[in-house]
């Protein structure tokens, strides 16, 4: 041990006197190693870590799926009323309890913040394990139809909201004008599960009964609903198929009851589909994580290829030290111990570094990637995180000692010290610097090809043209307070509303809307008059006559909707041109013809050209209904060189109504980016981590590739003083190093058609890699070796032969 902690003394000051070989291997080892760990976090609590809630294997989410005719035709929406009776009625539980999960304004603060907010029935603090700071959690007093004011604030919104002031239980909040008494405040420990699409964490608890979904939709059978959830703890006696035959059953039988008489859901089954907490916090994210982990580890492995090669180089200047060491008779397993302590020292710093990376890179994911990637708020450099990163290390001190020591010819160390090193310098094996060289091509091409996939994607998407224009365009809701309105005051005083946006002198146009576009918040069945049964699922959007002029979209045939058409609720509509070939096979072809919707023949009056949502909850299949609204919702566009300010519009809504309010407010271009934000986040990711590859694959192919001319270049010297050119020189070398691209190529065409093979028979990625990606990654990695292989010649073939021939080795 004394002797060991010697070499590591001394490997310590050797290191010293070679800055740029410590650094450089330091910093690749260390970002590797750090996005390795940062990955592997990720991974361990998606495939291993268990949840932290008691009983977490009997918890289970409740989803409806709708089944026609025979096959699922929708899932993931909720009928409220369903939920309800699952509540009330299903006896398979030993808990169990109700999520809607919404945004809400606070009414109480000046600034009248918007918040999220979930609505829940008094068991979820139970199934969830959630503790207390003060207070106590819902009883059965804020439970269904109670309409008790109560609210349960996390520790954030105790900060937030009240500064930490200990005497918090009793005070009210006001939400949406709604006085709520504090009865309790979560601990800091507390963890939302995130069961639905709606992942961002709520900072109030509030009572089921004050949940924001509309009144219509409580009782109605036929509508379903996002972000609302039924949860339970499942008895110990019964078996996840058990429960959910009870739930089918109770939701079917209402189903059928309330929805007799319509002929689209006629053929439809309303039936419930359980997964337990894990399967629907985690979703499709096993896949992502696991791909991260995979695409991290190839980096590492371009890294530790270039480490290798550095330290053969080492190996190579330390051969007159050796050659000593091996005449006072050190043995080969002196020479490993030694480089096993420079190794060791070096690893230590990449370590230190890692540590930092991987901190930075779990700020860095829970900053940018929370709502895509679970379990976010869990990850920290935890115990299993810091055995893996020191696993590595010390693996990967082994396996650079192991190789550097195994490419010494033990041998020939003495007889290199008898000619005093003259002609006999220390070589390291072709085949090894072929290996080294091919993985690092391999390597590069596999992960650029994955990478360049993925990003093609992503851009296709990015890139595409909307088909409305959404520059200097803005939307907003108006909530009226504690204002009660009829529908019919509602409808008028948004006309007044509309009027008084439109008087402003920065804006151009208003609309009043149902949902923007690129929003649409309606889904809804049409037909064709002479083809009843053959239901077309459509986004349905309703709209004044000034629809076209905030958002340009163009005409494909036809004309806009007039304020007649408005103002009496005609039955004309317009539709997308998708919608129009669907039904009538042709956009022309379908003008002042007849659709089916709600029972009620429209005359289709516009076809408007399709909009490329990005969103994955859209169809292609749009409706737009002229009608008179009876909600504050509203578009506008600016006009072109002025600014305007929401404060502005703000002030505008209080001067025509001091009770009226800005809910909502928010560019459409806004809305855009926040669509394409995980297609952007992907982008950026693929392109950074390609960038990397290269640059990785690109430092040790050049030491590799240099260190073969090194080798060679007495020989070329030799040629170039007897009349070779430089031409001639680069087409030898390039010849020479054809091998290991030829075997880097080949491996990768292998590896990428293997991948492709599994990917077709298994189904286990939601991506495939194309050849055009696959291509790319190729060429751009064969060029950059041949541009390597040139630049390595930099000193030999543009330089006079005789600084070849002075070579002492």
């Amino acid at each position: 041990m004394n002797y060991f902690l010697h070499e590591l003394k001394s490997s310590f000051f050797s290191l010293l006197k070679v800055p740029a070989f410590c650094f450089t291997i330091i910093l690749t080892l260390g970002i590797t190693l750090g996005a390795l760990v940062t990955a592997f976090n990720l991974n361990y609590l998606v495939f291993v870590k268990p949840l932290v809630y008691n009983d977490h294997e009997r918890l289970v989410v409740a989803n409806h799926i709708r089944v026609k005719n025979h096959e699922v035709d929708s899932e993931g929406f909720q009928s409220y009323p369903s939920l309800v009776e699952w509540y009330k009625k299903s006896n398979s539980f030993d808990e169990k309890a109700l999520i809607s999960s919404d945004v809400t304004q606070i009414t109480s603060i000046s600034s009248m913040p918007r918040i999220n907010a979930s609505y829940v029935t008094p068991s979820y603090f139970n199934i969830t394990t959630a503790s207390m700071q003060f207070g106590r959690a819902f009883n059965e007093s804020e439970g269904v139809n109670q309409y008790k004011p109560s609210v349960i604030l996390t520790d954030k919104a105790w900060q937030t909201f009240f500064n930490r002031e200990h005497d918090v239980l009793g005070k009210t909040l006001a939400v949406e004008d709604i006085q709520f008494v504090v009865v309790g405040v979560l601990s800091a420990d507390f963890q939302q599960p995130q069961l639905t699409d709606f992942r961002s964490e709520s900072l109030i608890y509030l009572p089921w009964d004050y949940n924001t979904i509309r009144e219509e939709s409580r009782t109605s059978w036929d509508d379903f609903l996002p972000h609302i959830q039924f949860v339970g703890k499942l008895k110990s006696s019964l078996k996840q198929q058990q429960a959910q035959h009870e739930l089918t059953s109770l939701s079917d039988s209402g189903f059928r009851r309330n929805t007799q008489g319509s002929e689209y859901w006629k053929d439809v089954s309303l039936q419930a589909r359980l997964l337990t907490f894990e399967q629907a916090i985690i979703g499709d994210s096993e896949t992502t994580s696991a791909l991260f982990f995979a695409g991290v580890l190839a980096l590492l492995l371009i890294a530790v290829a270039n480490a290798t090669n550095l330290f053969l180089s080492r190996i190579v200047e330390k051969r007159r030290q050796l050659a000593i060491q091996a005449a006072l008779g050190a043995q080969k397993q002196h020479i490993f111990r030694a480089m096993l302590a420079e190794s060791m020292c070096l690893t230590a710093g990449a370590l230190l570094l890692a540590i930092a990376v991987a901190c930075c890179g779990i700020y860095l994911l829970q900053q940018n990637a929370a709502g895509q990637l679970p379990r976010l708020d869990e990850m920290s450099l935890n115990l299993p995180s810091t055995i893996f990163m020191l696993i590595c290390g010390i693996t990967l001190s082994f396996i650079f000692a192991g190789t550097a020591s195994l490419a010494v010819d033990y041998r020939g160390l003495s007889s290199m010290l008898q000619s005093s090193g003259k002609g006999s310098g220390l070589q390291i094996s072709s085949r090894l610097r072929v290996a080294l060289a091919a993985s690092q091509i391999t390597l590069a091409i596999v992960l650029l090809a994955a990478n360049f996939s993925l990003m093609f994607v992503a851009s296709a998407k990015i890139s595409q043209p909307l088909g409305i224009n959404t520059e200097d365009t803005y939307y907003f809701t108006v909530t009226t307070g504690n204002k009660d309105l009829t529908d019919l005051s509602i409808s008028q005083q948004a006309k007044e509303l509309k009027k008084a946006i439109e008087a402003m002198p920065e804006v151009e146009a208003v609309s009043i809307i149902s949902a923007t576009p690129l929003s649409p918040r309606m889904t809804r069945s049409v037909t064709h008059p002479d083809r009843p049964r053959d239901f077309v699922r459509t986004n349905v959007v309703i709209s004044d006559s000034a629809l076209q002029q905030v958002f340009s979209q163009k005409i494909i045939a036809g004309r806009q909707f007039t304020e007649m058409e408005v103002r009496n609720n005609d039955k004309v509509v317009m539709i997308s041109q998708t919608l129009a070939k669907v039904l009538y096979e042709d956009e022309l072809s379908a003008i002042n013809k007849s659709l089916i919707y709600n029972g009620v023949t429209y005359k289709i009056t516009t076809v408007l050209a399709d909009i490329n949502n990005p969103s994955s909850n859209s169809f292609e299949e749009v409706l737009y209904i002229p009608s008179e609204l009876e909600k504050l919702t509203f578009v506008f566009k600016k006009k072109e060189g002025v600014q305007i300010s929401k404060q502005s519009i703000i002030n505008r809504v209080r001067d025509y109504d001091s009770k009226f309010r800005v809910f909502l407010y928010y560019s459409m271009d806004d809305l855009h980016y926040r669509i394409l934000k995980r297609d952007v986040a992907t982008a950026i990711i693929t392109i950074s981590i390609s960038m990397l590859t290269l640059l990785l694959a690109s430092i040790g192919l050049y030491g590799i590739l240099s260190y073969n001319v090194k080798m060679r270049q007495y020989e070329l010297g030799v040629r170039m003083a007897i009349g070779a050119n430089p031409f001639h020189i680069v087409k030898d070398v390039l010849k020479d190093n054809s091998k290991a691209i030829y075997w880097g190529g080949s491996v990768s065409v292998i590896l990428i058609s293997l991948f492709e093979g599994l990917r077709k028979e298994l189904d286990f990625v939601n991506f495939n890699i194309d050849f055009l990606p696959a291509f790319t990654a190729m060429l751009i990695t064969l060029l950059l070796s041949v541009f390597i292989s040139i630049i390595s010649l930099n000193g030999v073939a543009n330089r006079s032969p005789i600084y070849s021939l002075r070579n002492d080795d």
